[in-house]
């Protein structure tokens, strides 16, 4: 936990040696999910790679790249697109993940707003799916007012 906290501090500058413990595959997966949660608070210059993560056939380094993208911050416009991409997936996890990544980055991710309008409306998808899409809805286009 001590490294966690030390290599979070440094910024960008740690991003090479984080990126390089993400991708090793001789590491236990546990030390590679770290290194992705570590990612997420390096800036915008580790968008990516965690991109890249989300991406991966490991299905635990691809779940964790996708929590963390949200951390980065101010959210890169390339997360928005990866996140908003993934609400296609078939896979439900990584749906649901996706789903909920959007409504923690909140406004600035306004541009997935309807497909998860679409989402919340689609009958044919489960109770969980929809319900998710409309709390992360409510997140990312909060309504104030009827004009809204």
């Amino acid at each position: 936990m001590a490294a966690y906290v030390w290599l979070s501090k440094q910024g960008s500058g740690a991003i090479d040696a984080v990126v390089a413990t993400m991708n090793d595959d001789s590491l236990p997966i546990t030390a590679r999910r770290h290194a992705c949660r570590v990612l997420g608070h390096l800036g915008p210059e580790a968008a990516e790679p965690l991109i890249t993560a989300s991406k991966s056939d490991n299905a635990a380094l691809q779940l964790r790249a996708i929590e963390t993208l949200p951390a980065i911050e101010p959210a890169p416009k390339a997360v928005v697109d990866r996140l908003t991409a993934l609400l296609d997936n078939p896979n439900d996890q990584i749906k649901h993940t996706a789903i909920r990544s959007l409504g923690h980055i909140g406004p600035p991710a306004r541009a997935a707003a309807d497909k998860l309008n679409a989402l919340r409306d689609n009958v044919n998808l489960s109770e969980t799916t929809r319900h998710e899409a409309a709390k992360s809805l409510k997140l990312v286009r909060p309504i104030r007012s009827f004009q809204d």
